[in-house]
């Protein structure tokens, strides 16, 4: 009987570890993932900046003013903000929910 106990504390100390291996795998997948995720958002937002300044003075040598380029490129962005805003908000919500909880069940 005193075996039988000793297995049965051995199997559960055993579970345990796992567990807390298990947890800290996860842990660091999803670290591991938000870090490489805002090292690309990081760059994409330096690409960016760099081509919307770009097209700005674009813009603006062909409206003959440069900051003329710059309110033109900000309009067209508040057109595109409000039609995310207001057409898809909502799926791009879900979207973001069902990629955050996939990465939490992987």
């Amino acid at each position: 009987m005193l075996q039988l106990l000793e297995k049965a504390e051995e199997y559960s100390n055993t579970k345990y570890e796992l567990l807390k291996l298990q947890t800290v795998d996860k842990g660091s997948d999803i670290l591991a993932a938000l870090v490489l995720r805002i090292a690309k958002m990081a760059l994409f937002a330096v690409f960016l900046l760099l081509i919307n300044v770009g097209i700005a003075l674009w813009l603006g040598a062909l409206l003959k003013e440069l900051y003329l380029g710059f309110f033109a490129l900000a309009a067209i962005y508040g057109i595109i903000i409000l039609f995310l805003h207001f057409a898809l908000s909502k799926s791009i919500k879900q979207n973001l929910r069902d990629s955050f909880i996939k990465q939490m069940l992987q």
